[in-house]
């Protein structure tokens, strides 16, 4: 037997989300090692309904930011105050930066009740293999999993 045929096929869990083309188009290069298929976060067929409704509501909520920021006077003003709650700060900051930020405290609240708790699921399948997630929300439901902070697909903790 050759050396190439005895190595284990490169697989890993490809995980993209469908809002917009970007995290799609990060995710096609990774389609030969997907296990089985990229897996949409926020569409796919083992993503609850509730779960889908969630992720339609947090697309609605950032599409509607995005046109407001067309509306005269007060849509840059929107737009640059959702941007300033999402930026990230400086890689070396002059001050403690320990204490969670309000969208990241949201976001673990969010996990606790269960969002991305489909994704998790459909992962265990093969624990093995590594996640390659495009979007953060699902690399951080996956991960808080897997250190012990308690999903549960209906959203109960």
């Amino acid at each position: 037997m050759s050396y190439l045929s005895e190595m284990r096929k490169n697989e890993a869990w490809v995980v993209s989300v469908d809002m917009g083309y970007g995290h799609q188009r990060a995710a096609y290069p990774f389609r030969d090692i997907a296990f089985g298929r990229i897996i949409t976060a926020n569409t796919d067929a083992c993503v609850s309904p509730e779960e889908k409704g969630l992720w339609a509501k947090f697309q609605a909520f950032y599409e509607g930011l995005s046109r407001a920021q067309n509306i005269p006077v007060i849509g840059p003003w929107i737009w640059r105050a959702y941007d300033r709650f999402q930026a990230i700060c400086p890689h070396y900051p002059f001050r403690d930066l320990s204490k969670p930020s309000i969208g990241s405290s949201r976001l673990y609240s969010l996990i606790r009740r269960g969002f991305g708790a489909s994704v998790v699921t459909c992962t265990r399948e093969r624990e093995d293999l590594p996640l390659l997630s495009t979007f953060y929300a699902v690399a951080l439901a996956v991960t808080s999993t897997a250190c012990g902070l308690p999903t549960t697909p209906s959203g109960v903790v």
